[in-house]
């Protein structure tokens, strides 16, 4: 989201932004220079194999130009030549290749993002958002409050049990209360397109919790105890993506 936000009101991208924001395992790779004269480099490095020939043509014509080297290698006839002009190539040249296929290998996509934002909102206005307000406003709220799950939630359980459930609410983390909705319905963020509903099942107490995300309903086996409620409901939203855990 930070990469988009530069890219969004037309700051400058650098490889650190890449890095940092988008893959930082490539970092230790374009400073390998094995890697960098392997073919996987151009597999690897969107567009690397094309700047780096154009890199070693234009080397090439350099050299023929001095008389160091022949028109066949020069044109690109002669693999071995070409194969020569590469070993040549020096290893901060290689790095600054790669770096920069790397910061401008979604240009495509940022600038689609961009100019899709702008038919919305006025670039002016655009400029005046921080990242964290446009992922609030775009993604929705990450991190939600007791309140807001209070808000979201239609709580039908027997008293005792509602009141346990209303305490882990509060006892629970923003990431965990994150999970929570994700289990109930596959969302992560607020707003929820419906309130969750949490009902009760006749499951015995040694099952799961239950949930039908497509109808954002939780179900709840008829527990008396609230540390085994709390323990029960905390595995089924650790594997809030798993079927049939319960």
């Amino acid at each position: 989201m930070r990469q988009r936000q530069r890219w969004r009101v037309e700051d400058a991208l650098t490889i650190k932004d890449y890095y940092l924001y988008v893959d930082s395992v490539v970092e230790r790779s374009v400073d390998d220079e094995d890697f960098l004269l392997s073919d996987v480099a151009e597999d690897v490095i969107p567009g690397y194999a094309d700047m780096m020939h154009r890199e070693m043509e234009h080397r090439g014509n350099m050299s023929a130009l001095g008389g160091g080297l022949n028109t066949s290698i020069v044109s690109g006839d002669s693999a071995s030549g070409m194969i020569e002009l590469a070993s040549e190539v020096p290893m901060e040249v290689r790095k600054r290749v790669a770096e920069a296929c790397l910061v401008h290998s979604m240009d495509m996509q940022l600038s689609a993002i961009r100019e899709g934002l702008w038919a919305v909102l006025p670039k002016r206005f655009t400029r005046c958002l921080c990242w964290q307000d446009m992922e609030r406003a775009v993604c929705g709220e990450a991190m939600p409050t007791v309140e807001q799950m209070k808000d979201s939630i239609v709580c039908q359980l027997q008293p005792l049990r509602e009141q346990f459930f209303w305490r882990m609410i509060e006892e629970m983390t923003g990431a965990q209360r994150s999970a929570l909705l994700c289990f109930a319905c596959g969302q992560k963020r607020l707003p929820l397109v419906k309130k969750i509903r949490v009902t009760e099942n006749a499951e015995s107490p040694d099952h799961l919790p239950r949930a039908q995300s497509c109808s954002a309903l939780i179900t709840i086996p008829a527990y008396t105890l609230f540390d085994a409620f709390r323990s029960k409901l905390l595995v089924a939203i650790e594997h809030q993506t798993e079927m049939e855990l319960a």
